[in-house]
C-alpha cells in the first residue's frame, strides 16, 4: 500500500495539499495536542470504501481536552475479491494507517495509530489483532486496538459509512 497516495481534506471538503505541513501548523498553535490516526472500511456496492482520519486532539498544558480537529482521506478499492476476503480488507486498514503515519511522521509529535481490530477472541477481527498492532509498532508508531481505538471505531467509521 506504500504506492497509494492519500489525499487528505478537511471535513468540510477543503483539500489539504500537504498533510505534513497542515499537521505541523496545527501543532504550532496547539503544542500540547496529540495526533492519532484511525481507519475503517465499509462495503458500498461493488467497492470497499476506506476512510483514514488524522485526529488532532486539542489538549491544554494541564492535560485537559478541548475537542479535536479531524482531516480525512478516502480510498476506494474496486477489487471484487475484497468483498469476499475479510482478512485482506482488514489488513489494508493497518497498511493505510501506516501510510498516513509515514506521511506525517516528521511532524514533531509521537503518533498513535488506532486499528479497528478487536481484543476479544470471539470477534473475527481478533485474528489480526496481534499481527496488526505488531506491524504498527514495528513501523515506529504507538498502536491501539479495540476497545481503545476510538479514532477508527468512531471517527473513521463515520466517514466510511457515508
Amino acid at each position: 500500500m506504500k504506492d497509494i497516495k492519500l489525499n487528505f481534506q478537511r471535513v468540510d471538503g477543503t483539500p489539504i495539499p500537504d498533510a505534513l505541513e497542515y499537521v505541523k501548523e496545527w501543532i504550532s498553535k496547539h503544542p500540547y495536542g496529540t495526533i492519532t490516526i484511525g481507519c475503517d472500511s465499509q462495503p458500498h456496492g461493488r467497492r470497499i470504501k476506506y476512510a483514514i482520519t488524522i485526529c488532532m486532539h486539542d489538549v491544554d498544558k494541564y492535560g485537559g481536552g478541548h475537542g479535536a480537529h479531524v482531516i480525512v482521506a478516502i480510498y476506494q478499492n474496486m477489487s471484487p475479491a475484497l468483498k469476499k476476503d475479510l482478512y485482506t480488507k482488514l489488513w489494508a486498514e493497518a497498511e493505510l494507517t501506516i501510510t498516513a503515519g509515514e506521511m506525517i511522521k516528521e511532524c514533531g509529535k509521537s503518533i498513535a495509530i488506532h486499528l479497528d481490530y478487536n481484543s476479544k477472541e470471539t470477534e473475527y477481527s481478533n485474528v489480526l489483532y496481534n499481527a496488526g498492532l505488531g506491524m504498527v509498532t514495528a513501523s515506529g508508531f504507538q498502536a491501539f486496538g479495540k476497545p481503545y481505538a476510538w479514532a477508527s471505531s468512531h471517527s473513521a467509521d463515520k466517514y466510511a459509512k457515508e
